[in-house]
């Protein structure tokens, strides 16, 4: 069984696809969820995320997410920004 993250989500991003769901929390971890839909509805929410990212040295504040271009960009508290893949999770 998956479980989210263990502190507060305190950013999110969707694509503009509606397709990829990427969360941050207060715990330090991302998570890149796939979302599909049909008419513009949610039909299918997997419960276990593409991606779960560890080890972020402190909190996320803000994320922008461009599936066009596989990348979305994290913003930290402590200042840092930093560039993951959307489908592999790469930095």
């Amino acid at each position: 069984m998956w479980s989210g993250p263990s502190d507060i989500v305190t950013c999110l991003a969707l694509d503009n696809c509606g397709r990829h769901l990427v969360s941050g929390s207060r715990d330090t971890t991302c998570m890149v969820i796939d979302i599909t839909q049909q008419a513009g509805v949610s039909v299918n929410l997997n419960p276990k995320p593409l991606q779960t990212l560890y080890g972020h040295d402190s909190e996320m504040t803000a994320i922008h997410i461009s599936t066009e271009r596989d990348l979305f960009v994290l913003a930290l508290k402590d200042g840092t920004v930093i560039l993951h893949t959307v489908l592999k999770g790469i930095p």
